[in-house]
């Protein structure tokens, strides 16, 4: 089975002021190429727990990691294997590290293949353009939660006829990895782009495109901090799972009443559980042609006329619960 990838590289702390991540076992390796090899048998049962002693929150690629005092290398970057297991990997010289494990020695050793490839470790910051579960999608038979939908099942496009689903890709983003504050799911508020746009709360990823004023808009860039905000990860829990639906083409479909992108593949299919199941259906396929309208990446990007007409809903939204104080 090919192994999944987190799309997310940052640790959260526990209760401590640092970063954390606690192991069981650990394994030396070597790379040559893009090829990062181990020798059987090699694998140590001694528990642990990596540290950046830094005062966040987060592994950032390429910092130095600690157990207890002792420097023992700097972040490489996260691996997963076909069973959502996670093994961190430190570089502690030129081609040569430690793959640190939540497993025993042994069945690490049966867990991980022979040898990983580069090419399948997370050492960036892949995020794919997701929805969280609840997301409502129209279909010509009304609104159906994102989570029940199943390929071949057919749903409303935005200003055209209805299409059908290609693919529903499933990642679950575990908490323990991350993700980064900045990249944590966006919570749009109902009534927070328009009267009654989206009719009900949506939550997605911030890479996610909405169409607005003829702009495909990152939900990122949308973020003010009141009716549009990352979603607290307390509410998020020790993980959460979120869905793409792809379609023949780059589309923008209809969730929670609001025009948003289908998924568009980036090079961050691979990263997701289900991966797997794509490949069967599909193999190795390329990218797709995106849609042509404008995107905005960024709030400062955001037209001084849209930035406006968001901050006029957000005070309309508002003005409510002031004249109840």
């Amino acid at each position: 089975m090919r192994p999944q990838l987190f799309c997310v590289q940052g640790i959260t702390a526990t209760e401590s002021t640092v970063a954390d991540w606690a192991y069981q076992s650990y394994i030396l390796y070597s790379e040559a190429g893009n090829s990062i090899n181990y020798t059987s048998g090699d694998g140590v049962d001694e528990p642990g727990t990596l540290t950046d002693n830094t005062g966040d929150t987060e592994f950032d690629i390429g910092e130095e990691l600690f157990v207890g005092e002792t420097s023992v290398g700097t972040y490489y970057g996260s691996y997963t294997d076909g069973d959502s297991n996670v093994y961190l990997i430190v570089a502690t010289g030129e081609n040569v590290g430690i793959i640190y494990s939540t497993l025993d020695a042994t069945t690490t050793e049966s867990e991980l293949p022979n040898n990983i490839s580069t090419d399948d470790v997370n050492d960036t910051d892949p995020i794919p353009v997701c929805f969280l579960p609840g997301t409502l999608i129209a279909t010509p038979d009304g609104d159906v939660r994102i989570e029940t939908l199943q390929i071949g099942d057919v749903i409303n496009s935005h200003q055209g006829p209805p299409i059908p689903i290609r693919w529903i890709g499933r990642q679950t983003v575990q908490m323990t990895l991350g993700p980064a504050e900045r990249m944590l799911p966006v919570r749009v508020r109902a009534g927070a782009l328009d009267r009654c746009v989206p009719h009900t709360d949506l939550d997605l990823t911030p890479d996610h495109g909405l169409m607005l004023d003829g702009l495909l808009c990152n939900a990122g860039a949308l973020v003010n901090g009141t009716t549009i905000h990352p979603i607290p990860k307390a509410e998020l829990g020790e993980r959460y799972v979120v869905y793409h639906i792809e379609v023949e083409d780059h589309q923008l479909i209809i969730a929670n009443g609001v025009p948003a992108e289908t998924f568009l593949d980036n090079a961050t299919r691979r990263t997701f559980d289900n991966y797997c199941e794509y490949v069967e259906r599909f193999g190795e396929t390329e990218g797709m042609q995106m849609l042509a309208a404008p995107r905005v990446l960024s709030r400062q990007r955001l037209p001084a006329r849209l930035r406006d007409r968001l901050d006029q809903r957000a005070l309309a939204l508002a003005a409510p619960a002031d004249a109840a104080a």
